[in-house]
Parts: C-alpha cells; sequence; structure tokens
C-alpha cells in the first residue's frame, strides 16, 4: 500500500529522489507515532498523520492510495489477537468516521427525585458525537426511539 501512496505521489509531479526521501520521512515519522504491536489500520492512521503534518496535499493522496487497496479511512482491523483475520472490513472510500461516545440521560423534571424515568417525568439524553476520520462528516443524523409506546 506504501509503494500505492509512493506511485501516487510520483504522478502528482514530485521527482523521483524527492519523493522518495519524503516517502522515507513519512514512513519512519509514521512507525515512531504507532503504538506498540499496532494494528493494520491503527499503522495506516500513524502514517497517514505523520504525512498530514508535514503535508496535508501528501495526505489526501497517500489516503487515496490506501482507499484504493481497500484500506479507506471506514476500513477495521481484525481483533489484535486474531489469528484467522476474521472481523477485517475493506474499505474504499475516504470519508469520516462516525464515533459515539459514552452515552448519558439525566432526568431534569422528576416528581420523585429517585433517578428513575416515571410516566410525566422528562429526561435529557445526550450522545457526543465525534469524527475520528480524516475527512469531513456530512448529512449525519440520530433518531432515538423506545420499545414503549408512549414514550415521546
Amino acid at each position: 500500500m506504501l509503494w500505492e501512496g509512493y506511485v501516487a505521489l510520483q504522478k502528482a509531479g514530485g521527482a523521483f529522489d524527492d519523493v522518495r526521501s519524503r516517502m522515507r520521512q513519512y514512513v519512519v515519522s509514521g512507525l515512531l507515532l504507532a503504538p506498540p504491536e499496532a494494528t493494520p489500520t491503527e499503522a495506516r492512521d500513524a502514517v497517514l498523520a505523520a504525512v498530514y503534518a508535514a503535508s496535508p496535499a501528501d495526505h489526501d493522496i497517500l489516503a487515496a492510495a490506501y482507499a484504493r487497496r481497500g484500506f479507506g479511512t471506514c476500513a477495521v482491523s481484525p481483533p489484535r489477537d486474531s489469528e484467522d483475520f476474521i472481523g477485517i472490513i475493506d474499505a474504499t472510500e475516504m470519508q469520516g468516521r462516525v464515533a459515539l461516545g459514552p452515552v448519558t440521560a439525566e432526568v431534569i423534571a422528576s416528581c420523585d427525585r429517585d433517578r428513575v424515568l416515571d410516566a410525566g417525568e422528562t429526561a435529557r439524553i445526550a450522545v457526543p458525537i465525534t469524527n475520528s476520520g480524516a475527512f469531513a462528516l456530512s448529512g449525519v443524523a440520530v433518531a432515538l426511539s423506545s420499545a414503549t409506546p408512549a414514550s415521546t
């Protein structure tokens, strides 16, 4: 995959020695940023972070090269201890990646203050949404539903 990025940078107009030097710097910096025993996607993210710090334009070229090989921004590595690679998810697009934080619920209008939502009481539910991808998110929507028909 890094070879694909190297070729893409050359096609973008880089001289051979210049591209080779930049790629060497990107890979070494990325591997230094990667956690010990990194999954393939953690290593990809570390290399792309190093590239972005040096050149956002090169980052987009290399991210597209990763995506062409099924290692796009939403690809998922198998579990760290996998021996059969079950759980790997290919992705060929470059996009944002929705990450949900811990959901919290707070009763804000209570008749008995028992922290249990009863009929007639009101609660506020917070769902933090972040973009853990390298590209902008668009059209993000959240829908809340309940198995209790009387809930609104």
